[in-house]
């Protein structure tokens, strides 16, 4: 399932291919890349996740059809990108940022309004992107208040 550069890119590497959990798996690939762009100015950071959500799409497209499903559940890269720029709101510690991971598989599996919108989309490309960014919106709405409770703010 790995042998073009576009399924690389949509399974992270290999990080969608467990049987149980991809999106979990997925989702922990956000790290690196989040430690990896946090050394950037804040204009190249912006830059590179354009650039990731364009990649990202592509890779999708491609993938999906070689798989002949617009969102397989090995295809992973959507949930990196996502988790990665709500890491860029936690607060850099390790309780910050398991809370920003419950909180984003939270709503990028339960999938509330207005994130089953594009989940549902049979489109595919950044609808399976947009699905995640939602669901990082939702954990980011809950999280701020919770983190500013807890004195991380």
């Amino acid at each position: 399932m790995i042998t073009r550069p576009h399924q690389i890119i949509a399974l992270f590497g290999g990080l969608g291919l467990p049987t149980r959990g991809p999106g979990t798996w997925g989702t922990l690939g956000a790290f690196p890349l989040f430690w990896l762009l946090s050394t950037m100015p804040l204009s190249a950071k912006a830059a590179a996740y354009v650039g990731l959500l364009a990649v990202g799409t592509w890779a999708i497209v491609k993938t999906g059809r070689d798989l002949n499903a617009h969102d397989h559940r090995s295809i992973v890269i959507d949930e990196v990108i996502a988790m990665s720029l709500l890491l860029e709101i936690a607060v850099a510690s390790w309780p910050s940022w398991i809370l920003a991971f419950i909180l984003f598989r939270i709503f990028d599996i339960a999938k509330p309004w207005p994130v089953y919108i594009p989940d549902r989309s049979p489109n595919g490309g950044f609808m399976v992107i947009a699905d995640d960014l939602l669901a990082a919106l939702w954990a980011a709405i809950v999280y701020v208040p919770v983190a500013w409770l807890l004195g991380w703010y």
